[in-house]
């Protein structure tokens, strides 16, 4: 990831994640609910992975944004952005 987000577990922050940091893991390997909700503090550039990465190159995508907003870190899929 390029770029900064907060990190806020029950609405409490828990830290902020800066360039070539990652979340959402965890909820990724075990399948279990997100517990994290991620919000951009600049604008970012992800790469997104799947559960099963190498079992297909689609499953790897890159993506930018400049409009930030809250972004639960199980919605791996969005990247927006919105002043802390």
């Amino acid at each position: 990831m390029e770029g900064e987000v907060d990190m806020a577990i029950g609405g409490v922050h828990h830290r902020t994640i800066g360039p070539n940091g990652f979340f959402g893991v965890t909820s990724m390997l075990d399948g279990r609910p997100a517990v994290a909700t991620v919000v951009t503090r600049t604008p970012i550039q992800r790469t997104r992975l799947t559960a099963a990465p190498c079992a297909s190159p689609a499953a790897v995508s890159s993506r930018s944004s400049s409009a930030p907003s809250q972004t639960p870190a199980h919605a791996r899929t969005s990247t927006s952005w919105s002043p802390a």
